[in-house]
């Protein structure tokens, strides 16, 4: 049994893709890229647990292998913290896209409250 284990990871063998996913992108309205790393963590529904974490290159991300639920998107960027609920109960991957540098100067939300889930990022 080691034998294969080992023959299948020499040979580049990975187990099959599962569950669902969230994907997204990130913008800025002067379509600038940030001088700082964005954070983009997926954490479950209460918000008490952070199930990945991600800081992007580029300005998109990825999360895979989920269970069909709702999750919170959190983003993080110099002093902003954006909470977004993410439904990921209906399509196989679930996209969102997020104007980072707007969401950031609206006040209506506070930093520990869940924002309604962002429209989809383009194809």
């Amino acid at each position: 049994m080691l034998r294969l284990v080992l023959c299948a990871l020499v040979l580049g063998w990975q187990p099959a893709a599962g569950g669902h996913g969230i994907r997204g992108i990130i913008y800025f309205t002067n379509n600038s890229q940030p001088d700082e790393a964005i954070t983009v963590e997926l954490l479950t529904r209460d918000g008490k647990r952070t199930l990945a974490s991600k800081r992007p290159r580029e300005m998109s991300f990825r999360f895979g292998g989920l269970r069909p639920a709702r999750y919170v998107l959190r983003l993080r960027w110099r002093g902003c913290v954006l909470n977004y609920e993410v439904d990921a109960r209906g399509k196989k991957t679930t996209s969102v896209r997020v104007i980072m540098d707007a969401a950031c100067a609206n006040e209506r939300y506070g930093p520990d409250e869940v924002r309604p889930q962002p429209p989809p990022a383009p194809e």
